[in-house]
């Protein structure tokens, strides 16, 4: 079998109606929304479900969703023999990539990542975020420290041609038009009310900081890729160092997928929505990225890569 990557999903991968195909048709799944449940104190399936839909957008609850539904998949397909050769997860999604990696069990993964969710919904400073297209970034790192003096900054250098700038609202709306000025195809303002990976989250760092000291987390037993620096990890120690650092620092998904280029053949997104999907397209067109948000997508997968339940 050829080398493959398992890309798990952040936040803004989530969607009305993720998830219950599987939790209808595979026993394993409901177990884990049940055990997810037991341990959150409300029921993740109904935050994607018609009535409850709602709230899926509010991080408190999307984080842990997308956690959730990321590791039913990966365990539905570790369990047909589609091991990685390497993981990697967007933002919010290296949680459940750790669990896959085995630097913690699904139980833990969740509590981290519940903990980190409230921090974020909680303790982050009021600010903005905007996607800026088919501009450099260093040509936008640049501009924004040169036109804000660092209170706009990168969040996320997802692909050669999408950046995304986080920091106080008045520097990103400011810095804006500025971007399109110097030749940003299109700057779009997201649907956000934090600064996320900006020094704004400085407080929610510190407080998760001192929670995950307590968390045990142990060296990996499938390579992970680091939001924060691009690097194959294994070990435990920095692992948890680089968690704490992506409060505050960029995601540095287009350096990671460099990395996968070089090791992999292809990939698959193992959770719901194909936005990563498209940046894999982005950043390198020679790999291969198929998605897994439904039970007939992951029936492609293991038909792909020819395994059978």
């Amino acid at each position: 079998m050829s080398k493959f990557a398992f890309l798990f999903p952040g936040q803004g991968s989530q969607s009305k109606g993720m998830g219950l195909d599987l939790i209808e048709a595979v026993p394993q799944a409901r177990e884990r929304y049940e055990e997810a449940e037991s341990i959150l104190g409300w029921p993740v399936d109904e935050k994607s479900r018609p009535e409850g839909a709602s709230s899926l957008d509010v991080t408190l609850y999307t984080q842990p969703c997308i956690y959730t539904l990321s590791c039913v998949v990966a365990e539905i397909l570790a369990a047909d023999g589609l091991k990685p050769t390497l993981v990697a997860g967007h933002s919010a999604g290296e949680y459940a990539a750790l669990t896959a990696a085995g630097a913690w069990d699904f139980a833990t993964g969740l509590r981290v990542i519940a903990e980190r969710a409230r921090l974020m919904h909680e303790k982050a400073a009021p600010g903005a975020m905007a996607a800026v297209l088919n501009l450099a970034p260093e040509l936008i790192a640049e501009t924004c420290a040169g036109h804000t003096g660092g209170k706009a900054v990168v969040a996320n250098y997802n692909s050669s041609k999408q950046t995304v700038i986080s920091g106080e609202a008045e520097a990103v709306e400011s810095v804006m038009p500025v971007l399109k000025e110097r030749g940003a195809r299109r700057v779009i303002r997201l649907p956000v009310s934090g600064a996320f990976h900006s020094p704004l989250m400085t407080e929610a760092q510190r407080s998760f900081e001192e929670f995950i000291s307590g968390v045990e987390i142990r060296d990996t037993e499938i390579p992970f890729i680091s939001n924060n620096t691009a690097r194959m990890e294994t070990s435990a120690v920095a692992i948890r160092s680089q968690l704490v650092k992506q409060f505050c620092e960029p995601v540095r998904w287009s350096e990671s997928m460099a990395l996968i280029d070089r090791e992999c053949e292809s990939a698959i997104e193992v959770g719901p929505g194909k936005v990563l999907q498209g940046l894999v397209k982005a950043c390198c067109d020679s790999i291969s990225c198929m998605t897994t948000g439904t039970l007939e997508e992951i029936g492609k997968v293991k038909e792909h890569y020819g395994v059978s339940s």
